[in-house]
């Protein structure tokens, strides 16, 4: 399984309607990247609109893109920040369903993803912009609870999907690398406590959350740090003897290796 950088964000049905769905576009594209490859060529996105598998439709018009988002279930968007010379342009790729998909559910996923880990040699700025994105689209959308980091979890160990039903209960997750505790989460473990974390960065949100990062990289956070800052806060960490398969959360990867499309 490639490795990849990944988020996920459960946030408020109405956070995802087709007006805000837009309007969340619109702040990415306000930060430099873009939805069309080249002026009035359009660019790509996916949605189940026409068939039961998601497929790749474009290049199409942005305004194409969100009539599709109305009628989906499944829908993503791809971004591009082209890089100045001799750098990498960061791929992102935004994916979330509109409430009327599985209707049931209080919180919906957003997903962010980036088809690649950063390295030294490839994107060594993405760790700190993929940051800054998975934060500004936890504001937007007044993210309850997120995460970012590996697709295959904090030291490359295991934790099952997680199901909207667990966070709309305030369940403690597990640690992972970026850590976005909205305003419920906030207050049932504390702001006291979410500030005085050991942790290598803490910092408020705009949607009065806070945004806990335990490094500058995912690679890069040792165990005894994830151990303290899982001990302080009362929630769980994995660890290399407790590893397990993860499920990598782009859009549509459930179906690809023959997983349920829902954890529940």
């Amino acid at each position: 399984m490639a490795v990849q950088l990944n988020a996920e964000l459960f946030v408020p049905s109405e956070a995802c309607s087709p007006e805000r769905a837009q309007r969340l576009v619109h702040a990415l594209m306000a930060t430099g990247l873009a939805f069309e490859r080249a002026p009035d060529v359009g660019g790509f996105y996916w949605s189940d609109v026409y068939d039961d598998v998601p497929n790749r439709a474009g290049p199409s018009l942005l305004r194409e893109a969100f009539d599709a988002y109305e009628e989906s279930r499944d829908w993503a968007i791809e971004f591009e920040r082209p890089a100045a010379a001799g750098e990498d342009d960061l791929e992102l790729t935004l994916s979330m369903s509109p409430p009327h998909a599985n209707e049931q559910d209080e919180l919906k996923i957003v997903h962010l993803s980036l088809p690649y880990m950063p390295n030294a040699t490839r994107g060594p700025t993405h760790f700190e912009e993929f940051a800054a994105i998975t934060k500004l689209v936890a504001a937007v959308t007044d993210a309850w609870y997120g995460w970012a980091g590996s697709n295959l979890g904090l030291f490359n160990c295991s934790t099952v999907p997680i199901a909207p039903s667990a966070v709309a209960a305030l369940t403690p997750q597990e640690i992972e690398w970026l850590n976005i505790f909205g305003p419920p989460y906030r207050d049932a473990i504390g702001l006291d406590r979410l500030l005085t974390a050991p942790a290598w960065r803490t910092e408020f949100i705009a949607n009065g959350g806070v945004a806990m990062t335990l490094g500058p990289e995912p690679a890069r956070v040792k165990q005894d740090v994830g151990r303290a800052v899982a001990a302080h806060l009362g929630v769980p960490v994995a660890l290399p003897a407790e590893m397990a398969v993860r499920t990598a959360f782009k859009f549509g990867l459930r179906r690809g290796l023959g997983l349920p499309d829902d954890p529940r």
